[in-house]
């Protein structure tokens, strides 16, 4: 598997001389991102992990998704800091070259929609042509009053979700929607698991599931504090010709190997699964 990192820190490689170029051809989006036509992938993977360039909250992603990446041998990673300052100028044309957008945990997010609106601009294109985006826990629902963005609104709307002024709430176990699962790669996570999985405590910030939306589907719920299974934790969306993949984990720096297996298969029903 070939890794091309992006940086301007000394272990990255230069972005304008040493570039390496992995990808072989541009991927027209004109037909479905994720039509099988072999099973080599590209993926964009956007994290400060290598960099180690902190947020808001002076947090750095885990390498969980690095790591799982690259269990999967027809995937080829590039990787993008979301603090380079570049990040903002890459549009479509650089987008289609890749057949999958992982945007990594971090609590607080990367508040890339007011930090690099016409990227996030580039990215909603990117799904409505076909394209597919994982994106997790406070990366476009971090929208409270303070800092929202009508591009942060347009993500969600991709994404599933409606915005709330409300912090939202927390949980420690994830279940599985036997119906909703039904032939997806989850399918196998139910068989392992059972009806739900212990996750590390996440919660739902400014946004909620948007129950008038006809495309998606909520994978798995995590308990709230009124029942069980109250408050959505995985939810995936076809719009347009795209699709997205959301997941509330994220909230602590570790996660149960149960939650690793749900990570990993989120990222093949999005490279794989027509």
């Amino acid at each position: 598997m070939n890794i091309e990192m992006n940086r301007e820190e000394p272990i990255f490689l230069d972005s304008q001389n040493q570039q390496q170029t992995v990808i072989t051809g541009s991927r027209s989006l004109d037909s479905p991102a994720n039509s099988v036509t072999g099973y080599e992938r590209n993926v964009l993977l956007i994290t400060n992990h290598f960099s180690k360039n902190g947020n808001w909250q002076n947090k750095v992603s885990t390498d969980v998704l690095y790591n799982i990446l690259k269990q999967i041998n027809k995937v080829t990673i590039t990787i993008l800091d979301p603090y380079d300052t570049t990040l903002n100028s890459k549009g479509i044309n650089y987008l289609k070259n890749y057949n999958l957008v992982v945007i990594d945990f971090v609590d607080g997010g990367y508040n890339l929609s007011p930090r690099c609106p016409t990227f996030v601009k580039a990215l909603m294109q990117y799904i409505k042509e076909g394209g597919a985006l994982f994106t997790c826990h406070d990366q476009f629902d971090n929208t409270h009053s303070r800092f929202i963005t009508p591009e942060a609104l347009e993500m969600l709307q991709l994404l599933g979700f409606i915005h709330c002024n409300s912090h939202g709430n927390s949980g420690s176990t994830a279940f599985f929607d036997k119906t909703a699962i039904s032939n997806t790669f989850f399918v196998a996570d139910h068989a392992i698991y059972g009806d739900s999985i212990p996750i590390s405590s996440i919660h739902q910030t400014y946004s909620r599931y948007d129950e008038s939306c006809t495309t998606c589907k909520v994978i798995m719920k995590f308990n709230g504090p009124s029942a069980p299974n109250s408050y959505e934790y995985l939810v995936i969306n076809r719009p347009f010709k795209g699709k997205t993949l959301n997941i509330r984990a994220g909230h602590t720096t570790g996660f149960t190997e149960a939650e690793k297996k749900i990570f990993l298969s989120s990222i093949l029903w999005l490279l794989y699964e027509i």
